[in-house]
């Protein structure tokens, strides 16, 4: 799934044309495991299984930087079981802030242009992925459930001044569990929380139209289907 060109389409060309032609496309220098967001004068990608969680490109797909340590933890994970603990979903406001929402730990971290950690959020519940029972998590949890994994935060958008994240907070071994979630939190990029917004059409990942105020998921109750929502009432 890893992939070492960037490419850049016009928006418009993009939905109308069958056979839309990239604008422009970069050769990076290291595969990354995921799409590109812009930070500043940069480019930002995730490579999957490194030291760090984000790399930094150049707009010529030059790496200039690597930033984002794993979060610390008593735990005692091995390499891959520390890489999937924290996998996560990152958004940039496009200018100076990269918000990191993590999939299995209600952990969500904030850094500045420069890659350096400004907030660090644990909550609502203060869970963590749980893949052995060496130790009770101190650092990450208040009060862990032993063998016992949890979804957390989804798809977190660029929402203007501040951005938006899916939350889930389910079990997953639980029968009837689902990873579709029926609550959306929104942040400041300083990390301030701001409204919890509850949907009566569980989504798994959304975009978003900042003019309008719309947000676009996608649903599967009964079948899979885009629900619209409005956000301008907040």
């Amino acid at each position: 799934m890893a992939t070492s060109v960037a490419y850049t389409y016009d928006v418009e060309d993009f939905i109308k044309n069958p056979n839309p032609e990239p604008i422009s496309k970069v050769k990076l220098e290291e595969s990354i495991n995921s799409g590109m967001q812009v930070l500043g004068n940069n480019m930002i990608g995730y490579p999957y299984f490194k030291e760090r969680q984000l790399y930094v490109f150049n707009m010529d797909g030059k790496k200039v930087g690597e930033f984002a340590e794993f979060p610390s933890s008593s735990i005692s994970y091995s390499d891959i079981e520390k890489t999937d603990a924290y996998y996560m979903g990152f958004i940039t406001n496009g200018k100076d802030k990269t918000a990191i929402c993590y999939y299995m730990t209600d952990l969500i971290e904030i850094y500045n242009s420069n890659g350096l950690l400004e907030k660090r959020m644990h909550g609502p519940e203060r869970f963590f992925a749980y893949f052995n029972e060496t130790s009770d998590g101190e650092n990450l949890s208040s009060s862990p459930v032993k063998g016992r994994n949890r979804d957390a935060y989804f798809s977190p958008k660029h929402g203007g001044d501040h951005f938006l994240v899916l939350y889930n907070g389910g079990y997953i071994d639980e029968k009837d569990h689902s990873s579709y979630c029926t609550k959306m939190f929104s942040f400041s990029w300083d990390g301030t929380p701001g409204n919890i917004y509850v949907l009566n059409d569980p989504i798994f990942t959304f975009c978003v139209d900042k003019q309008r105020k719309k947000i676009y998921g996608i649903s599967k109750t009964p079948d899979y289907h885009i629900v619209e929502y409005d956000w301008s009432k907040e």
